[in-house]
């Protein structure tokens, strides 16, 4: 997949989250993932179910990775709201999970 193509199904994932937390309105996020489609991305890849040597997704293992990349902790940026973000220090894997059983839906 092309750069631009991960990085759509990363603010795809991220809306989710979001939204599903409670932090981004439901009408904010169904805006943005409506655009995103309309712009022509898709919003899900077969790699996301890929699973790592321990049976964790990859998308896990990739957040772990980037946690120990800054340094220890982990700093991931997140929407309160279209054109306003906010830092999440954890994330919780179950809500990720089903962001992407939500995107291999859509």
């Amino acid at each position: 997949m092309s750069h631009g193509e991960a990085v759509a199904i990363g603010v795809a994932v991220d809306v989710i989250y979001s939204r599903n937390t409670g932090l981004l309105e439901p009408a904010a996020a169904a805006r943005i993932l409506d655009l995103l489609e309309k712009l022509g991305f898709k919003l899900f890849a077969s790699e996301l179910l890929n699973a790592n040597n321990a049976d964790l997704p990859a998308l896990l293992s990739g957040i772990e990775e980037f946690r120990e990349h800054l340094g220890g902790e982990l700093s991931v940026t997140l929407l309160a709201a279209i054109g306003r973000s906010t830092e999440a220090h954890s994330l919780d894997p179950a809500v990720i999970a089903a962001a992407v059983v939500e995107l291999r839906a859509r």
